[in-house]
């Protein structure tokens, strides 16, 4: 129970809000008081499809990503495939001009399935296998990420061209947060540590 259900009359006195950091833009309830995304009720979502479900909102996303692209006009923005990569999902960063951050071959060739240009895909992972790189060399991504030495000696080997990469750098700063996700301090396993 609910405490609209405890009193209805809540609802018509001051209209829910949905926080836009967690929910979609187009987020609302009916005159029922169901939730919905986009105008669709997600109980019809569930009826439909069963739960657990994935709902994206295609308007909210373009409506985001051309905000950051207005916002950060001198920036290269791209998507992190890590969120959310679907075909679809590559197709709209794409059209909405950005590029998209990948960790595997596996969503490297899910981007390139949604059409992004290689040389707009980031491949970002921690603990990027041979193959990984070797794919990303072959199509032409725009950058690499590098974590490691080892990673720079497998590229060494794979590129038969200049590859534009980044280098993750430790910051060593210490945010106080559970050690299993602390990712920036200088002895942990991602990326370099400054010297």
């Amino acid at each position: 129970m609910t405490l609209l259900d405890m009193l209805p009359s809540l609802s018509k006195a001051a209209p829910l809000r949905f926080d836009p950091a967690i929910w979609p833009l187009t987020t609302s309830s009916d005159e029922d008081g169901r939730l919905c995304i986009g105008g669709v009720p997600l109980t019809d979502i569930a009826d439909e499809f069963g739960t657990p479900a994935y709902v994206i909102d295609e308007s909210d996303f373009r409506r985001r990503a051309r905000h950051y692209r207005k916002t950060l006009r001198d920036v290269e923005v791209v998507y992190a495939g890590k969120s959310l990569l679907t075909t679809a999902v590559a197709r709209w960063a794409r059209e909405e001009g950005l590029g998209v951050d990948v960790c595997s071959r596996g969503e490297l060739a899910v981007a390139l399935a949604g059409g992004v240009d290689p040389a707009r895909i980031v491949m970002h992972g921690n603990a990027k296998s041979p193959d990984d790189l070797r794919d990303a060399v072959a199509v032409g991504v725009g950058r690499i990420v590098v974590d490691s030495d080892i990673e720079v000696a497998y590229l060494a080997g794979l590129a038969r061209r200049r590859q534009r990469v980044l280098l993750r750098i430790t910051p060593d700063v210490d945010i106080q947060g559970h050690r299993a996700v602390t990712t920036g301090i200088s002895h942990q396993k991602f990326g370099y540590a400054r010297r």
